[in-house]
Order: structure tokens, then sequence, then C-alpha cells
């Protein structure tokens, strides 16, 4: 195959599609037993960052206490850990630590 018929497909897309794959990794951090920040936006494609600065250990779990969003559900972060999340649904979620559930927060995904 040649160069100019692999790069055909990508002609096709999107200015922004073409962007969205170098864009840089959406960061949330886990600190003094909060996520900040709070709430954050991404767009659709982005991936979401989310790393561990206190000593304790933390859960990134999608939904509430009440009701689990079984998508992505208690991965566990120790010191230093981190856990990668990449957006492929337009919405809002809320998350929360499993382990301290007074820790809550807000994902939003929009379409590029």
């Amino acid at each position: 195959m040649t160069l100019r018929r692999a790069l055909l497909p990508l002609l096709a897309l999107p200015l922004t599609a073409l962007l969205a794959f170098h864009r840089a990794p959406v960061a949330l951090q886990i600190k003094l037993f909060t996520f900040a920040p709070k709430s954050v936006t991404v767009a659709l494609g982005d991936t979401l960052v989310v790393t561990n600065a206190d000593d304790a250990e933390h859960t990134v779990t999608f939904g509430t206490p009440e009701k689990k969003d079984t998508r992505l559900t208690g991965v566990v972060l120790g010191k230093g850990g981190s856990a990668t999340v990449v957006a492929t649904a337009p919405g809002t979620y809320a998350f929360y630590c499993e382990r301290h559930p007074f820790m809550t927060g807000t994902l939003t995904v929009t379409k590029p």
C-alpha cells in the first residue's frame, strides 16, 4: 500500500477528529481526601488520568454509593497510583471513592 493510499482515509475525517488524536490527557488528582477538580469536562475520545497523591488508598467508582455504575467500579489506587479512563459516550457521570463515600465528583463528556 502506498503512503498516499494509506493517508486517504484521514483526509475524510473532520479537522476536530484529527486534532483529537493529539489531545493531551486530562488530569484528575486525589489529594487531601478530595477529587481535584471536583468537576471535570472532557471531549468524547479524550483520556482522563486519575492520580492518587494521598497516603491512603482510594477508589474511582462511577455512580453513587447507592447505585454503582458497572462501567468502572472500584479501581483501587495506592499512593502514586493512577488509572486511565477514555471518554466513550457523551453525558454526565457521577463518581466517588468507595472507601470514603464523601469523596465525590462529576465527569462531563461533550461531543467535540
